[in-house]
């Protein structure tokens, strides 16, 4: 016995629950009010980082819905959410053969495909997010087409058409990253999952029905996925199909949207069954005057009841149909308003209205709850805000300050720099000090980076360092930590840095960091000659003191340092590339 089942069909709403349309309630929350087996309505809830506005359609498996991902900075993003049924939720297949849809479909580029962008899970409820299509479906084209009384324009459909075979054939040559094909196979073409866009682009989606080789959920035996009036006779006999099959139904499609009927226009699926596998359906010809041959022929090529006799590919079935365009563009039956463009602005206009007001509807809606919680409209008299949410904005604004004043107090920590006299200690300034200590006005910073360098005289301890300070003035004096000290100074070997202040009459105060690593001479630069100021207070004098590398002694050889060679980082206090609580690359290498 042959099992059928159709992944998309009409919504029974007789089984449907309609559930409340809160703001803020989850999609877990409104799966829990329905009794499974339900459909649940999720409009005006969120799943995700998506805001669903209005159901679209649903099915056997899943709805759909139109969403709204919102940014910062007013980004928009329009898309379709899938969200599969709670009474399927706990059921592994279904769930397989939801996430291979979205894998499968993911990996297709091509404008005439609907775009997949994410699959997710939240508390339980699986959903897919793809690009929104607004626009209607083609048996909603057809229908609506009959309804009005508006004909079709043959080969704006056939055209259409075309478009659809290049989409199928770049999901049938699909491949994975190894350039190995995944031999896909949609096996639901039908006018159900072929969208018209308001604009005029058809689209081809729902993979859920598809067969790959690399599918994690596979059709069990004697099950046929798809609808029974699309079927190619070797999928109705449940024989193994290939991508022909796709080729065979969108034969019917092309036949039911140039006709103007289904060629099997059965309404008891036996009856149906039967006529296609005996290939019996009345010719276009027969039933719509003066009916393309050339059009008629492509439509019983693609419906051959043998596989072999059918279109190699969807690029050849494509190819005929676009000769056939190319040789009835003359034709003087339709008019240069006969676009596909042209037919939607006719059939749906008003649709797309409503569906633009919804959505605009939604916008506000949403823009207005959130003024409603700003502290302006609190101010003017708006919706007052909950105890529990005042409190909770309390605490957070006072973890906010206290952590604050620890981010202070840390900082006060590390910008102290805390000197010993020689002989005393480790010395404590960190890097982080380095071109952050405050200075007096009459204070200029004279920086000599000092590198490691090998000792030129023999250490008086193994433990201590000599540092000589060529190039004094006469009248100099060296203070360290606020106490003077003479040259050489003796300090614990470190690798952290010391500052050295040198004091001369008439001068400014220069700072050198000195990194008593090892014995080393650092050649002391001219300071600056304190400047005076004139009547209006304006200086008189200026010099550029720039802050430079301290020259190693001549003696001391560049070989045997090599860090000496390297480039000095400037120092810059506002830069975002390095951590200030770091030692720099160089300092390092120190």
């Amino acid at each position: 016995m042959i099992v059928l089942m159709n992944s998309m069909t009409k919504t029974d709403h007789r089984i449907t629950k309609v559930l409340p349309r809160a703001t803020g309630k989850t999609p877990a929350d409104a799966v829990a009010d329905a009794d499974a087996p339900v459909f649940a309505v999720l409009e005006g809830t969120q799943i995700g980082r998506y805001e669903l506005i209005y159901l679209i359609a649903s099915g056997g498996m899943a709805s759909v819905y139109a969403g709204r991902l919102v940014g910062m900075a007013g980004f928009e993003r329009l898309v379709a959410v899938k969200v599969i049924h709670p009474h399927l939720s706990k059921e592994p297949s279904f769930i397989q053969m939801f996430l291979d849809e979205a894998r499968l479909a993911a990996g297709i580029s091509h404008p005439n495909v609907a775009e997949i962008y994410e699959v997710g899970e939240e508390r339980g409820v699986y959903y897919m997010v793809g690009e929104l299509v607004r626009g209607k479906d083609l048996r909603q084209v057809i229908e609506k087409a009959i309804a009005t009384n508006t004909p079709l324009p043959r080969n704006v459909m056939a055209s259409a058409i075309a478009q659809i075979c290049d989409g199928l054939h770049e999901a049938h040559t699909l491949t994975d990253t190894q350039g190995e094909p995944y031999h896909l196979i949609h096996r639901d073409v039908s006018t159900r999952n072929i969208l018209i866009s308001y604009k005029g682009h058809p689209k081809l989606i729902d993979f859920g029905a598809a067969w790959a080789k690399t599918k994690l959920a596979h059709t069990t035996n004697g099950m046929i996925k798809g609808k029974v009036g699309y079927m190619p006779p070797e999928q109705l006999r449940g024989e193994p199909i290939d991508h022909r099959a796709d080729i065979y139904a969108l034969g019917v499609v092309l036949y039911t949207v140039t006709v103007g009927r289904h060629p099997f226009p059965f309404e008891n699926e036996g009856e149906q069954i039967t006529k296609a596998l005996q290939g019996e359906f009345t010719l276009p010809t027969d039933i719509v005057d003066a009916f393309p041959p050339k059009l008629e022929r492509i439509i019983l090529r693609a419906m051959e009841t043998d596989v072999n006799k059918r279109f190699a590919t969807m690029a050849e079935m494509k190819h005929a149909l676009l000769q056939f365009l190319s040789s009835s563009r003359t034709s003087a039956h339709e008019s240069p308003e006969d676009t596909l463009l042209h037919v939607m602005t006719q059939l749906f206009a008003v649709d797309a209205e409503q569906e633009s007001e919804r959505i605009q509807s939604h916008r506000s809606q949403k823009k207005d709850a959130i003024s409603a919680l700003s502290p302006k409209a609190a101010s003017t008299g708006g919706p007052a805000v909950s105890n529990k949410k005042r409190s909770l904005a309390l605490r957070l604004t006072a973890a906010v300050l206290i952590f604050a004043g620890l981010l202070w107090l840390f900082a006060l920590i590390f910008r102290t720099p805390s000197y010993h006299p020689t002989g005393s200690g480790q010395p404590t300034s960190s890097a982080a000090d380095e071109g952050l200590r405050p200075h007096t006005p009459t204070q200029t910073a004279t920086e000599s980076i000092v590198g490691a360098a090998s000792p030129e005289v023999s250490d008086a301890s193994n433990d201590t360092a000599r540092i000589y300070l060529d190039g004094l003035l006469p009248e100099a004096s060296l203070w360290i930590g606020g106490k003077e000290v003479s040259s050489p100074i003796f300090l614990p070997r470190s690798t952290l840095r010391t500052i050295v202040e040198v004091r001369a009459p008439g001068f400014d105060t220069m700072e050198i960091s000195v990194v008593p690593k090892s014995d080393a001479h650092i050649q002391v630069e001219q300071p600056r000659q304190k400047s005076s100021r004139n009547a209006e207070g304006f200086t008189e004098k200026t010099n550029d003191t720039r802050i430079r590398r301290g020259r190693f002694n001549k003696h001391i050889s560049s070989k045997n340092n090599p860090s000496s060679a390297a480039k000095a980082s400037p120092n810059n206090a506002l830069s975002f590339e390095a951590n200030p609580f770091q030692s720099s690359t160089h300092e390092a290498s120190q």
